[in-house]
C-alpha cells in the first residue's frame, strides 16, 4: 500500500536512520516530485552529484581565498617597495642638499 504525501511532507518511516519524503526539484535535469531520503534532523540527504558539486564549490572557494591572500601579500610587498624607494629618494635629496651646503662653504654642524 502506498501513501501519497503532501508536497515536501516527510514520512516517519525509518530506514537505516533515514526517512523518506517527497521533494520538489530537479534531478539529473528532470523537474518533478521525487522520493528522497532525509536524516534524523530533517535535512535532505545529498545525492552523489550534489556532494560532488558542493566539494567542487568548496575547492573553488578555497582557491579563491588562496588567490586573495596571495594578491594581498603581493600588494603589501609592492607597497613596502614603494615606501622604501621613496625613503631612498628622500635620503638622496637630503645628501645632495648637504653636499651643496658644504660646497657653498656652510658647515652643516653649525646651522640652527
Amino acid at each position: 500500500m502506498y501513501k501519497l504525501f503532501a508536497r515536501r511532507q516527510k514520512s516517519n518511516r525509518n530506514f537505516l536512520n533515514k526517512c523518506l519524503g517527497l521533494w520538489q526539484g530537479s534531478y539529473e535535469g528532470v523537474e518533478g516530485l521525487w522520493l528522497r531520503f532525509y536524516d534524523r534532523f530533517g535535512d535532505w540527504v545529498s545525492t552523489p552529484n550534489e556532494r560532488a558539486d558542493l566539494q567542487t564549490q568548496r575547492a573553488i572557494l578555497a582557491e579563491d581565498e588562496r588567490d586573495r591572500e596571495r594578491l594581498e601579500k603581493e600588494r603589501e610587498r609592492l607597497e613596502m617597495e614603494q615606501t622604501q624607494a621613496a625613503l631612498e629618494e628622500e635620503k638622496k635629496k637630503n645628501q645632495q642638499l648637504l653636499d651643496r651646503l658644504i660646497q657653498l662653504g656652510f658647515n652643516p654642524e653649525n646651522l640652527p
